[in-house]
């Protein structure tokens, strides 16, 4: 056969980053969701949502997958969870530890649960809950050398090192979009 060094694939351009922070992880501060805010605004235009429920949704990879006696719980969506208030709360006790500045400027006004989830819950308690530890352990493990970054379109992620004007696009056949 004629072989060449040559790959062809086919996919569709998601957007070009605007802005890219460090890889300190939200576990080191406030960086993230700072350059969330600055670059995005108070509303995360392409869900129509809070900006902190589309943050939370992207740290979380928009599922669960905490531990339940002590088996993994697999890559439930996050909306379908029987956990998501008690992730919620345990996620909105973590960002308040480490994150107090870049909330007071989101402007937050409202029930916790509601923004952070779309929906409320007449049992919700701001009280960590069971999934702190867990929740915050993961955190720290999962984004350990990762970089967060926002596009000129309106999106947020995460990945690997990458810089402005990379572009992000989704190739036929993968499950998550590539820088």
């Amino acid at each position: 056969g004629n072989f060449t060094n040559q790959i062809r694939l086919e996919g569709m351009q998601v957007g070009v980053i605007a802005a890219v922070s460090g890889p300190s992880g939200p576990q080191g501060g406030p960086q993230w969701l700072d350059l969330a805010a600055k670059h995005l605004g108070r509303c995360y235009k392409p869900l129509k949502i809070h900006l902190l429920q589309a943050y939370f949704r992207t740290l979380l990879g928009d599922v669960d997958n905490t531990k339940r006696r002590g088996v993994l719980a697999g890559f439930m969506p996050l909306t379908k969870s029987e956990l998501k208030f008690e992730l919620a709360a345990s996620f909105w006790s973590f960002i308040c530890t480490s994150h107090r500045d870049a909330l007071q400027k989101l402007d937050i006004s409202g029930r916790i649960d509601h923004i952070l989830l779309g929906e409320s819950d007449m049992k919700f308690r701001l009280e960590s809950g069971n999934c702190f530890a867990t929740l915050s352990s993961t955190l720290r493990k999962k984004f350990s050398g990762l970089y967060f970054f926002v596009t000129g379109n309106g999106y947020m992620g995460i990945g690997p090192k990458c810089d402005a004007d990379d572009i992000v696009c989704i190739l036929f056949g993968c499950s998550v979009p590539l820088v």
